[in-house]
């Protein structure tokens, strides 16, 4: 698409891949394009190695994912040396923008405004003061104590629009900011991670902003160090980011490295089975699949079924949910339009020609809804291909 785009306007296709990345919708990007004095504006801004966007309009970004490491000495060698590490929260991505004039918009990972639904996270943004900024971080659900609770707690409060204050008291928020994605009308996408994280340190430190553990340019040792204590205080694991790295929305870059202490996938629900038993009435033996990659189409691919994870509370919700997107059933499967993606943890994966993909997991249970990701953002054939090759220890295939 974007290259029949780039094609309609006399344009570079790197050019419009680029307009489309700030842009996030394919509309803007053809509306921009075919207005005269706009594209005008995208050709000096090009020719300057600007960005062409403005910091100023309030306007969400697609926020940076990251690609998967084995372990620290794996990020190292993808990485080297300029590296930095920080905790990997198990939260909700957030996007906050602080305009001088003391306006604050939140936006959600996809790019919802949920403002109204936190307004913590707003009364954090407003420390800013006169400072015009866009933060990228994560909010997190936590106890009367401050401890981080449950990441389903976090997801109740997103969209929430009535009775905000007596869900504040209830289930309160916190937010952790690890990115700076722009500051005083001055878009810093394209400076490098370690002057971004410089900036944001001594803007966090006025405004007193809460910031994500970072250790920066660590030994191998220190940063082996630094995810074991992660792991022991509770967190997923930690990311590894290339000090050099530039800001590239919507884009799973190399630049940023997950690694993670279980092992787990973001898959997509596409059919589900009728359960038996205690489970009579709940649709509750979910058929998981993997985006196809190579499928220009964005077809999803069975991988695996699995009915663990779930309390009944979250067997009923689901079953209700899943009717609604209902498009076939036989044979009791009822299968359903490629909308939820859960996160599923397994223990490891295994050559399968039971599935079209030719890969499966094994012993695979739900560890959370995620809500926060669309289909879109689905784990790909491809990642569990290059998961399968970094396992130690294969289990033989089945046949």
């Amino acid at each position: 698409m974007l290259e029949a785009i780039a094609k309609m306007a006399s344009r570079p296709v790197a050019e419009v891949r680029r307009i489309h990345m700030l842009e996030a919708d394919l509309g803007r990007v053809v509306r921009l394009l075919r207005s005269p004095d706009a594209q005008k504006s995208v050709a000096s801004a090009s020719s300057a190695g600007a960005p062409a966007h403005s910091a100023r309009v309030v306007k969400p970004l697609k926020p940076m994912l990251a690609q998967t490491a084995a372990d620290v000495a794996e990020a190292f060698a993808m990485l080297g040396p300029e590296i930095s590490f920080e905790h990997k929260i198990d939260g909700a991505r957030v996007q906050v923008h602080h305009l001088d004039s003391g306006e604050v918009r939140v936006f959600s990972r996809r790019m919802n405004e949920i403002t109204q639904s936190l307004p913590e996270v707003v009364e954090i943004a407003n420390r800013l003061g006169a400072r015009h900024a866009i933060l990228d971080g994560e909010v997190i659900a936590v106890d009367r104590s401050g401890r981080p609770v449950a990441f389903q707690e976090v997801m109740r409060r997103f969209g929430r629009t009535r009775d905000v204050e007596k869900a504040r008291a209830e289930q309160p928020v916190r937010l952790f900011v690890f990115d700076l994605l722009a500051l005083d009308g001055a878009l810093l996408i394209d400076h490098p991670l370690h002057e971004r994280i410089a900036t944001l340190g001594e803007l966090a430190s006025a405004a007193g902003l809460d910031l994500v553990e970072r250790i920066v340019q660590p030994n191998l040792p220190a940063a082996e160090k630094f995810y074991a204590d992660a792991v022991a205080r509770g967190y997923e694991g930690v990311m590894a980011k290339s000090l050099a790295s530039t800001y590239t929305p919507g884009a799973r870059g190399r630049g940023w490295l997950k690694i993670k202490h279980t092992h787990t996938l973001d898959l997509v629900i596409i059919a589900a089975e009728w359960g038996y038993g205690r489970r009579h009435g709940w649709l509750s033996n979910y058929h998981l699949a993997a985006r196809d990659h190579e499928n220009k189409t964005g077809a999803f691919v069975m991988v695996g079924k699995t009915f663990k994870g779930f309390s009944d509370a979250q067997f009923r919700e689901m079953t209700e949910r899943l009717l609604a997107l209902k498009t076939d059933e036989a044979h009791g499967i009822v299968t359903v339009r490629p909308t939820v993606v859960v996160e599923v943890a397994y223990n490891d994966l295994q050559r399968s020609p039971q599935y079209e993909g030719g890969i499966a997991l094994r012993f695979a249970r739900i560890v959370r809804v995620r809500d926060d990701k669309t289909p879109a953002e689905a784990d790909t054939l491809a990642t569990m291909s290059s998961e399968f090759e970094r396992q130690k220890v294969r289990p033989a295939d089945k046949t």
